[in-house]
C-alpha cells in the first residue's frame, strides 16, 4: 500500500513531549511507523498501509502546564478486484447459458 502522513502543528512552552496512539494504544518508532518531532510539529508516517491501518489516530502533546490532543479518523480504501473472472462460453443459438 501507499504511505499516510499525519502532521500536527502545536505551540507551548518547551519541553513538549509528544505521544501518538492508534485506537488508544501507543505507537512507537518502527519499520511501519516513522515519527518525526520538531519544536512546533509532530509527524506520523504510516508506511505500506493495509486495511488494518484504518483507525482513530491521536496525537497528544504535554508539558508541565498541561496536555492537549488532536484526533484523525483514517480509512483505508481498497479498489474493487474480481475474485473470479468470467470463463469463455460456447452456446448454440436458442440454448441458454450461464457464467
Amino acid at each position: 500500500g501507499k504511505s499516510v502522513c499525519l502532521d500536527c502543528v502545536y505551540t507551548g512552552t518547551p519541553e513538549i513531549k509528544v505521544h501518538w496512539k492508534k485506537n488508544g494504544l501507543d505507537i512507537v518508532q518502527s519499520e511501519k511507523h516513522i515519527i518525526t518531532t520538531t519544536e512546533t510539529s509532530c509527524i506520523l508516517e504510516i508506511l505500506n498501509t493495509i486495511r488494518d491501518d484504518g483507525a482513530t489516530y491521536m496525537c497528544e502533546v504535554e508539558n508541565d502546564a498541561g496536555t492537549d490532543t488532536c484526533h484523525a479518523e483514517v480509512n483505508i480504501l481498497e479498489p474493487p478486484t474480481f475474485v473470479q473472472h468470467l470463463e469463455p462460453l460456447e452456446i448454440t443459438v436458442g440454448d441458454s447459458g450461464s457464467f
